[in-house]
């Protein structure tokens, strides 16, 4: 059976966007390794805006909340998150209240 401990989910309301799986962290950052689902190609634009203009990171990133929802490996939704996706790389660091 394979260990699902180390594995975050993004989810768009009930519909899994990815998971994260864990292979690193830096604290207070995680690394994981992205396995999108077919979803993800609708919110991927999200991240590519939080990379590409620094003057826009805090709106763009305030998107990516209100869209998304960051939960650990229990199923629990975090209350505040960031967030960057490259690629198959995630990292990501949050705060449970």
């Amino acid at each position: 059976m394979e260990d699902r401990t180390q594995i975050w989910h993004l989810k768009r309301g009930d519909e899994l966007v990815a998971d994260l799986v864990v292979v690193g962290a830096d604290y207070p950052w995680l690394q994981a390794h992205v396995e999108p689902t077919p979803a993800f190609d609708e919110v991927k634009h999200l991240f590519a805006e939080l990379e590409s203009n620094e003057e826009a990171w805090a709106a763009a990133s305030a998107q990516i909340r209100a869209t998304l929802t960051l939960e650990d490996p229990t199923g629990t939704p975090v209350a505040e998150y960031l967030l960057h996706i490259d690629g198959e790389a995630a990292w990501w660091r949050w705060t449970s209240q």
